[in-house]
């Protein structure tokens, strides 16, 4: 009997022994991963997992300490089972995105960047990771279009969708240099209100600039009958429009358009619209009513509506923001930024000038492969652990963000209908704006805390 009882307490006292060993590894582990001491950590980390497989706290900060020394694979893995046992674990998601981005896969990271983002509606570094998430979209359809240029020869019109529609620059067909500025601004606008029809999926003009930097063509280049149907391949559209503007006089101006149909091989005949330089706004408008009714498209009331909306009343403001688009696409990110401003101070209200600034800054500020963020800084305080008022801070917050952009609109403006429909038509590679940004929050009640039973074997290396 009494064999019996020191056995128990043997047994008792070596299961506290080896919990307390790898608590303690456990946490010495994770103060050198805080501290960025990644050969220390991995060290602890291994002995912690080596005691308790099913600790899922160790194995991710021990993906995280191997991938700080140059381990992408194992740390992949090993971030991989951690998000397999708590999905919703921020710290993890971000990790994981940040791999995919050195890699290269973008499409990947920018998965996981936008997890995060959602999740960690209070951290500062959110913001961060969204300026980010700008930077790569623009960098994932520059890796997109190179794809395609590799693959030219395999295109062919006949699979093009029937309701994707590319919008060329508008040129300056007298050469007038009051209206260089628009040649850009007309064709953003015709591309947010095509955008706003159901039927039809849009290419974003950021895409269009891009690959027009690629081919090495000019404004003069989209002149010639060759280029319409290789950029139609190679942007994936059937419709593209085109047009041109001639300044008549110091006030008056005409602006002509019309598309073509790659799929047919056939064009529509111009259409012309004159006025005043003043009515730039309304001969826009009209403008679209005519190549829409050319494409046959029968528009909703709402559509027509979201259509007749312009996205500014101030012919200045406009100009600021024509001249930083061009600044913008020449990578002249300070003083795009400036112009943007500029257009911001002449209209408030004036939306596509906010989302300018958003852009320059991530451009301005993008990095190939920044510096790898502390634990701490990834996991700073205010990140979403599933607790009732985090989330209802979040929900505050995008109500406020939603709130302040509606009092800003212009009258009659939605931002649920108009800029929202927009995103959903523009096709993939499309960058959100500050608008579509708002923090998203979900049900969370897992934590690392959570002791469901999982049995996890990782081969880990012994040597440093």
């Amino acid at each position: 009997m009494v064999i019996k009882k020191i056995g128990v307490f043997t047994v008792l006292w070596l299961v506290l022994l080896l919990s307390g060993c790898a608590t303690s590894y456990y946490s010495r582990g994770h103060k050198a991963l805080e501290d960025e001491r990644y050969t220390d950590a991995i060290r602890e980390l291994k002995q912690a997992v080596a005691e308790q497989p099913k600790n899922i706290p160790a194995i991710r900060d021990l993906g995280i300490a191997v991938y700080g020394k140059g381990n992408a694979n194992l740390a992949l893995r090993l971030l991989n089972i951690a998000r397999l046992r708590v999905p919703e674990d921020p710290v993890t998601t971000y990790y994981i995105g940040r791999i995919y981005e050195d890699a290269g896969d973008y499409d990947k990271a920018i998965e996981m960047y936008k997890n995060y983002v959602n999740l960690s509606p209070l951290n500062p570094f959110r913001q961060e990771i969204e300026n980010r998430l700008i930077a790569l979209a623009r960098q994932q359809m520059l890796k997109n279009l190179r794809d395609m240029l590799t693959r030219e020869d395999q295109l062919g019109a006949a699979t093009l969708p029937d309701n994707a529609v590319a919008v060329l620059y508008f040129l300056n067909l007298n050469k007038a240099e009051a209206l260089t500025p628009l040649q850009k601004g007309i064709t953003e606008m015709l591309i947010t209100d095509l955008s706003q029809v159901s039927q039809l999926t849009l290419v974003e003009r950021a895409k269009l600039q891009l690959l027009m930097q690629e081919m090495g063509l000019g404004m003069s280049g989209l002149v010639n009958e060759t280029t319409t149907p290789r950029l139609g391949k190679l942007l994936g559209v059937s419709r593209i429009v085109h047009g041109g503007m001639v300044q008549l006089s110091d006030k008056q101006i005409r602006l002509n358009a019309g598309f073509t149909d790659l799929k047919n091989k056939t064009s529509s005949y111009p259409v012309t619209i004159t006025g005043s330089l003043n009515d730039l706004f309304k001969l826009e408008k009209d403008l679209v009513f005519k190549i829409l009714d050319d494409m046959t498209i029968q528009l909703t009331p709402d559509e027509r509506k979201a259509i007749e909306k312009p996205p500014t009343r101030n012919l200045l403001a406009f100009m600021y923001y024509c001249k930083a688009l061009d600044q913008e696409d020449r990578g002249q990110f300070e003083q795009a930024a400036a112009n943007y401003n500029a257009a911001l101070k002449k209209d408030p209200a004036f939306i596509p000038a906010g989302q300018g600034v958003e852009r320059v800054k991530a451009y301005s500020q993008f990095k190939a492969k920044p510096p790898l963020p502390s634990l701490a800084v990834v996991n700073a305080k205010g990140r979403r652990s599933g607790g009732g008022s985090a989330r209802a801070a979040g929900r505050s917050s995008a109500n406020q963000k939603r709130a302040a952009l509606q009092q800003r609109s212009p009258a009659g403006l939605s931002i649920g209908s108009r800029l929202e429909r927009t995103a959903l038509n523009v096709n993939a590679g499309f960058i959100p704006g500050i608008q579509s940004r708002e923090a998203i929050t979900e049900d969370n009640t897992t934590s690392f805390g959570a002791a469901s039973p999982i049995q996890i074997r990782v081969p880990i290396p012994v040597k440093q």
